[in-house]
Protein backbone atom coordinates (compact mmCIF):
# COMPACT_ATOMS: atom_id res chain seq x y z
CA UNK A 1 0.00 0.00 0.00
CA UNK A 2 1.30 3.27 -0.93
CA UNK A 3 0.21 6.68 0.64
CA UNK A 4 0.38 9.73 -0.57
CA UNK A 5 1.48 12.79 1.31
CA UNK A 6 -1.85 13.94 1.36
CA UNK A 7 -3.27 10.91 2.62
CA UNK A 8 -0.53 10.49 5.59
CA UNK A 9 -1.22 13.92 6.39
CA UNK A 10 -4.64 13.14 7.23
CA UNK A 11 -3.63 9.85 9.45
CA UNK A 12 -1.16 11.71 11.60
CA UNK A 13 -1.58 15.52 12.81
CA UNK A 14 1.01 17.26 13.82
CA UNK A 15 2.11 17.06 17.52
CA UNK A 16 1.56 21.42 17.65
CA UNK A 17 -2.05 21.21 16.24
CA UNK A 18 -2.75 18.58 19.26
CA UNK A 19 -0.95 20.63 21.94
CA UNK A 20 -3.02 23.35 20.66
CA UNK A 21 -6.58 21.89 21.12
CA UNK A 22 -5.48 20.96 24.30
CA UNK A 23 -4.66 24.20 24.81
CA UNK A 24 -7.69 25.81 23.94
CA UNK A 25 -9.96 23.44 25.64
CA UNK A 26 -8.08 23.89 28.80
CA UNK A 27 -8.71 27.79 28.70
CA UNK A 28 -12.49 26.77 27.44
CA UNK A 29 -12.23 24.34 30.98
CA UNK A 30 -11.06 27.49 33.39
CA UNK A 31 -14.06 30.22 31.26
CA UNK A 32 -16.43 26.51 32.16
CA UNK A 33 -15.69 26.70 35.48
CA UNK A 34 -15.86 30.46 35.94
CA UNK A 35 -19.09 30.42 33.90
CA UNK A 36 -20.47 27.31 36.27
CA UNK A 37 -20.08 29.65 39.53
CA UNK A 38 -21.50 32.35 38.22
CA UNK A 39 -24.56 30.39 37.27
CA UNK A 40 -25.41 29.28 40.74
CA UNK A 41 -23.74 32.43 42.50
CA UNK A 42 -27.36 33.69 43.46
CA UNK A 43 -28.04 30.47 45.33
CA UNK A 44 -24.72 31.20 47.22
CA UNK A 45 -25.56 35.08 47.95
CA UNK A 46 -29.46 35.19 48.25
CA UNK A 47 -30.68 31.35 48.42
CA UNK A 48 -33.91 31.29 45.98
CA UNK A 49 -35.45 34.66 44.90
CA UNK A 50 -36.67 36.47 42.15
CA UNK A 51 -34.28 39.53 41.84
CA UNK A 52 -33.30 40.58 38.27
CA UNK A 53 -29.96 40.34 39.16
CA UNK A 54 -30.46 36.85 39.81
CA UNK A 55 -32.11 36.38 36.50
CA UNK A 56 -29.21 38.02 34.57
CA UNK A 57 -26.86 35.02 36.27
CA UNK A 58 -28.88 32.67 35.57
CA UNK A 59 -29.72 33.37 32.10
CA UNK A 60 -26.15 34.83 31.34
CA UNK A 61 -23.83 31.76 33.19
CA UNK A 62 -26.06 29.45 31.56
CA UNK A 63 -25.31 30.64 28.02
CA UNK A 64 -21.85 31.31 29.14
CA UNK A 65 -22.10 27.48 30.08
CA UNK A 66 -23.15 26.15 26.98
CA UNK A 67 -20.62 28.19 25.14
CA UNK A 68 -17.54 27.20 27.36
CA UNK A 69 -18.92 23.18 26.64
CA UNK A 70 -19.23 23.78 22.86
CA UNK A 71 -15.33 25.06 23.29
CA UNK A 72 -14.30 22.29 25.48
CA UNK A 73 -15.57 19.17 23.12
CA UNK A 74 -14.92 20.67 20.27
CA UNK A 75 -12.93 23.74 19.95
CA UNK A 76 -11.72 23.31 16.14
CA UNK A 77 -14.21 25.47 14.28
CA UNK A 78 -16.29 26.80 16.85
CA UNK A 79 -14.18 29.86 18.04
CA UNK A 80 -17.37 31.69 17.43
CA UNK A 81 -18.96 29.98 20.80
CA UNK A 82 -15.55 32.60 21.97
CA UNK A 83 -16.54 35.32 20.97
CA UNK A 84 -19.86 35.03 22.37
CA UNK A 85 -18.33 34.74 25.72
CA UNK A 86 -16.08 37.60 25.39
CA UNK A 87 -19.81 39.52 24.66
CA UNK A 88 -21.03 37.72 27.37
CA UNK A 89 -18.25 38.45 29.94
CA UNK A 90 -18.32 41.85 29.30
CA UNK A 91 -21.84 42.70 30.18
CA UNK A 92 -21.12 40.32 33.42
CA UNK A 93 -18.31 43.07 34.10
CA UNK A 94 -21.18 46.03 33.66
CA UNK A 95 -23.69 44.35 35.32
CA UNK A 96 -23.33 45.14 38.82
CA UNK A 97 -23.93 48.65 37.67
CA UNK A 98 -27.05 48.14 35.56
CA UNK A 99 -28.26 46.15 38.52
CA UNK A 100 -27.27 48.58 41.54
CA UNK A 101 -25.54 46.16 43.39
CA UNK A 102 -21.65 48.00 43.27
CA UNK A 103 -22.26 48.76 47.03
CA UNK A 104 -22.43 44.79 48.04
CA UNK A 105 -18.69 44.39 48.13
CA UNK A 106 -18.21 41.60 48.12
CA UNK A 107 -21.35 40.31 45.59
CA UNK A 108 -19.34 42.89 43.32
CA UNK A 109 -15.60 41.64 43.87
CA UNK A 110 -17.09 37.76 42.78
CA UNK A 111 -18.80 39.45 39.78
CA UNK A 112 -15.85 41.42 38.60
CA UNK A 113 -13.79 38.47 39.00
CA UNK A 114 -16.00 35.81 37.35
CA UNK A 115 -15.98 38.68 34.10
CA UNK A 116 -12.71 38.66 33.66
CA UNK A 117 -11.99 35.47 34.45
CA UNK A 118 -14.53 34.31 31.60
CA UNK A 119 -13.01 37.09 29.23
CA UNK A 120 -9.39 36.30 29.80
CA UNK A 121 -9.95 32.28 29.22
CA UNK A 122 -12.03 33.10 26.31
CA UNK A 123 -9.52 35.43 24.33
CA UNK A 124 -7.23 32.74 25.14
CA UNK A 125 -8.87 29.86 23.55
CA UNK A 126 -10.22 32.38 20.86
CA UNK A 127 -6.76 33.72 20.17
CA UNK A 128 -5.16 29.79 20.22
CA UNK A 129 -7.97 28.29 17.88
CA UNK A 130 -7.17 31.40 15.22
CA UNK A 131 -3.31 30.70 15.67
CA UNK A 132 -3.84 26.95 15.19
CA UNK A 133 -5.63 27.40 11.93
CA UNK A 134 -2.93 30.47 11.01
CA UNK A 135 -0.29 27.74 11.32
CA UNK A 136 -2.28 24.68 9.83
CA UNK A 137 0.14 23.23 6.90
CA UNK A 138 -1.22 23.98 3.56
CA UNK A 139 -0.78 20.72 0.75
CA UNK A 140 -0.78 22.50 -2.46
CA UNK A 141 0.71 21.13 -5.42
CA UNK A 142 4.32 20.94 -4.37
CA UNK A 143 2.45 18.32 -1.76
CA UNK A 144 1.02 16.13 -4.16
Amino acid sequence: MVLTKSELFELTRPPESYDQEVAARTSSLFCWLAAFWFFITPLTFFGVSAQSSDWNAWIVGGAMVVAAMVRIIHPAGTSLFSVLNVVLSIWVLLSPFVFGYEHDTYRLINTLFVGMIVLGSSLLSLSITKSSRNRAPKMGAEGR
